[in-house]
């Protein structure tokens, strides 16, 4: 996260070295803040999908050893069962993840284009001032966004964990049920 509170003294500089050097703080929390809400958000949902997949396998091979499974209380059935729970708790967290059900939430637009138009517009001032006030804000903007995003991937990445796990231990459920039925017979 890039805070405006940096080494670089700003009350020292010119107008005209203040409104480079926050024009560049302002291009590099931009392109910080474009590879959280992208490229991280893109890639995380990419792989609750893989899971979610998964999951929707494990089931499919799950109830073709169904028939075979008395319906009993007999341990391979219970290992069953907590095979497909496992699987359907899977896809469920995978369902929140992709729906960004249950995330912390963020109350901040995307300034794409609300930035591209303070960067664009700072040669239309006529006093370094305004440019300054305008970058100033959409730094402390960022300063407060960053984190908020920071939020939101940790528990979409938790999530991705425990999707993991769960889709582990049904196929290690499911290949020990499988074994029993057709070994032991």
């Amino acid at each position: 996260m890039i805070r405006m509170s940096t080494s670089k003294n700003v009350s020292m500089m010119s107008p005209s070295e203040e409104v480079s050097y926050l024009n560049s703080l302002v291009a590099l929390s931009l392109e910080h803040f474009k590879s959280n809400r992208q490229e991280t958000y893109t890639s995380q949902l990419g792989i609750t999908k893989t899971y979610m997949w998964l999951a929707v396998t494990l089931i499919t091979g799950l109830m073709i050893i169904y028939d075979r499974i008395s319906l009993h209380l007999s341990f391979i059935a219970i290992l069953f069962w907590i095979s497909m729970m496992c699987s359907l708790i899977a896809i469920a967290i995978g369902i929140t993840c992709l729906s960004s059900l249950f995330l912390p939430k963020t109350q901040h637009i995307e300034p794409y284009n609300y930035s591209k138009d303070y960067v664009n517009n700072m040669k239309d001032y006529p006093s370094y001032k305004q440019a300054i006030i305008n970058l100033s804000c959409l730094c402390q903007y960022f300063d407060e966004t960053i984190p908020d995003d920071y939020k939101i991937i940790k528990a979409r990445a938790i999530r991705l964990r425990m999707q993991s796990i769960l889709c582990l231990v049904s196929l290690f459920l499911g290949v020990i049920c499988f074994l029993v039925l057709n070994i032991g017979g």
